[in-house]
C-alpha cells in the first residue's frame, strides 16, 4: 500500500488535509488530556498532558507534546509541552570544564586551575564563591526566578528596548520601596550596577540588561534565599483552544521540527539583510569564527527585553565571533495571539504578507532595540526558522567546524544569553586574544572570551528536509497514543472498593 504524505510546507491542498487531521487528532486528544488535567499523579501534583505523553511514549515527537497541551486550553508554560523536550543543550557545560580544567578532580575548579583571565573566571563563576562548580552551570532550575525578575525589568523598561537607562533605573528605584525583589537587590549587587549608571567613568556602563537584572537578584538571593516573588504584571489573556490553537497550525508558537541536534553539521541558507545591503551566507562565515545565530522578531516580548543582553554579548566578542540575527515569523500579532506585555500597543504590528513587509519590521526591530549584529530577513515560507526550530526567538553556537555546540531551549522561555556565553567562552578558551579589547558596556563581572586552536573547518551541512510527513501510519500512531492515555487516564481515575461496612 502507497503511503500518503501529506508535507506541511507544501501547498494548499496538503496544507488544508494536514490543518484536518491535526483538528481531528484534538478532539481525540482533547478527551484524554482532559482526563489527564484532572488525574493526580505521585506527589498529589495535578496531571499534565506531557506527563501523560512521557509515561505512553517517551520518544513522541515535540509538535504532539504541544499539541497535547493546547487542546487543553492552557497558555504554553515552561516545562510543559514542547518546552520540556526543546530544553537546551550543550557539549560545553559542566562535565566538558570539569574534564578540562579540575585538576584535582574535587568536584570545582579553583581560580589557579582555571587558565584564562581573571575577568573571564568571574563570567563563569555565577555565584562569586571564587570556584567553578556545576551550580554555576545550572540555568533550568532558575527559570521561575527569572521569569519573575523579568517581569520588574519589563515594567522598569519604559521604551522596551531592552536597556534600563539611567533615568529609568531612578524611577524605578524611587518605586521600588514596595517591591521586595527591587528591595533584597538593592542590598547588595544592584547597588554596584547603580553606581556604574552614575558614574562618569569610562568603565560606566550606558545602560543595565536583562541579565545584569537577573544576575543582580540571584546574587542576592544567594545570601539569603527566599521563595521566588510572584509576578506584578498582568496575567496573560485567557486564550480559547481555537486562538492557540490556530496560532500553533501558522507556527507562530514555534516550527513544528525540532531542528539540528548538538553535534550536527549547521544547515546551510542564505537570507537577504535587511538594510538591502546584499545578503548573508552561512557558509561564507563558517571555519574562521565560531558563528552565534540568533532568531527573534519585533513582538516577541521576551526578545525584546533581552535587546540590552544581545548588545552586551555582540560588544565583548565582537571580531571573534560572527553574530547574525534571523528575524523571524512574527509570533503575537494583531490577529493572533495577543498577550498582555505591551499595554502601550507600540508593537500592535499585524503579521507581513509579503518579504518586503517582513524586512520593513526586520529593520525596524534592528534600529528600535539598537541591534548592532546584522538583520537577516527569513523567506515568507520561513525556511530558515524550520530549518533550525528558530521561532519564536532561539540561540545557537556554530563552532569552527560548522557543527552546533549550542542549542538554546525553544523560546521564549529558554532564550537565555547568559547561557549561550558561558558555552561560548569555553568554546573560546585558549585563543589568542586581541591586544586591545572592545570597549564594550561592562555587565556585572566583566570579561573577555578565549577559544580553541585553529582547525581545518567543515562545510555546513546540506539543509535539512523540513517538511512534517503525516502518512497513515503516522495517523493511526498518533490515534493510538491519545487512546492509551485515556486509558491510563481512566484507569488511574477509578476509586478502589471500599472495605467493609
Amino acid at each position: 500500500m502507497s503511503t500518503a504524505r501529506w508535507p506541511i510546507s507544501a501547498g494548499p491542498a496538503a496544507g488544508a488535509r494536514t490543518r484536518v487531521f491535526l483538528r481531528a487528532a484534538s478532539l481525540v486528544a482533547s478527551v484524554a488530556i482532559a482526563m489527564a488535567s484532572k488525574s493526580v499523579v505521585a506527589g498529589d501534583r495535578p496531571g499534565r498532558p506531557t506527563d501523560a505523553l512521557e509515561r505512553v511514549w517517551p520518544g513522541h515527537p515535540e509538535w504532539l507534546a504541544m499539541l497535547a497541551e493546547l487542546v487543553t486550553g492552557r497558555p504554553p508554560e515552561p516545562g510543559e509541552g514542547w518546552y520540556r523536550k526543546g530544553s537546551s543543550r550543550t557539549r560545553l557545560g559542566w562535565e566538558h570544564a570539569s574534564e578540562r580544567f579540575d585538576a584535582d578532580h574535587d568536584g570545582s575548579i579553583r581560580r589557579a586551575e582555571y587558565p584564562g583571565p581573571d575577568v573571564e573566571f568571574a563570567r563563569l563563576d555565577r555565584d562569586r564563591d571564587g570556584r567553578l562548580t556545576s551550580s554555576d552551570c545550572d540555568f533550568a532550575s532558575r527559570s521561575g526566578q527569572e521569569s519573575s525578575v523579568g517581569d520588574r525589568f519589563a515594567i522598569a523598561d519604559g521604551d522596551d528596548d531592552g536597556k534600563l537607562t539611567r533615568g529609568e533605573f531612578e524611577a524605578f528605584a524611587s518605586s521600588g520601596g514596595s517591591d521586595p525583589v527591587y528591595h533584597r537587590a538593592l542590598v547588595g549587587p544592584l547597588a554596584e550596577l547603580e553606581a556604574r549608571l552614575t558614574s562618569g567613568s569610562r568603565s560606566g556602563a550606558a545602560f543595565l540588561s536583562l541579565a545584569d537584572f537577573q544576575e543582580a537578584f540571584e546574587l542576592a538571593s544567594r545570601r539569603e534565599p527566599v521563595a521566588v516573588v510572584h509576578s506584578l504584571r498582568p496575567p496573560p489573556k485567557p486564550a480559547d483552544r481555537v486562538t492557540l490553537f490556530h496560532a500553533f497550525l501558522r507556527r507562530e508558537l514555534g516550527a513544528f521540527g525540532p531542528g539540528p541536534a548538538l553535534g550536527d553539521l549547521a544547515p546551510d541558507f542564505n537570507l537577504p539583510l535587511a538594510d538591502g545591503r546584499g545578503e548573508w551566507k552561512l557558509s561564507s562565515v563558517v571555519g574562521p569564527r565560531p558563528v552565534v545565530l540568533i532568531f527573534g522578531n519585533l513582538t516577541c516580548g521576551p526578545f525584546r527585553s533581552h535587546a540590552g543582553s544581545l548588545e552586551q554579548l555582540y560588544a565583548r566578542y565582537q571580531g571573534r565571533v560572527e553574530f547574525v540575527m534571523v528575524y523571524t515569523r512574527e509570533s503575537h500579532p494583531v490577529d493572533g495571539w495577543r498577550l498582555n506585555d505591551d499595554p502601550a500597543r507600540k508593537f500592535a504590528i499585524n503579521q507581513p504578507r509579503d518579504l518586503a513587509g517582513r524586512s520593513k519590521l526586520a529593520s525596524r526591530c534592528g534600529r528600535d532595540l539598537h541591534l548592532p549584529m546584522p538583520v537577516a530577513v527569513d523567506s515568507m515560507d520561513d525556511r530558515v526558522g524550520r530549518l533550525y526550530s528558530g521561532p519564536p526567538s532561539r540561540l545557537y553556537l556554530i563552532d569552527k567546524l560548522g557543527k552546533v555546540a549550542y542549542k538554546g531551549g525553544r523560546g521564549p522561555f529558554g532564550f537565555k544569553p547568559a547561557e549561550l556565553e558561558q558555552s561560548l567562552i569555553l568554546l573560546l578558551e585558549g585563543e589568542p586574544r586581541p591586544l586591545e579589547p572592545p570597549d564594550a558596556p561592562p555587565a556585572l563581572g566583566e570579561l573577555s572570551p578565549g577559544g580553541i586552536p585553529p582547525t581545518q573547518p567543515a562545510s555546513p551541512g546540506e539543509p535539512i528536509d523540513i517538511r512534517i510527513d503525516l502518512d497513515w501510519r503516522a495517523a493511526l500512531g498518533a490515534a493510538a497514543v491519545v487512546a492509551v492515555i485515556a486509558m491510563v487516564c481512566l484507569i488511574r481515575r477509578r476509586k478502589p472498593p471500599k472495605v467493609g461496612t
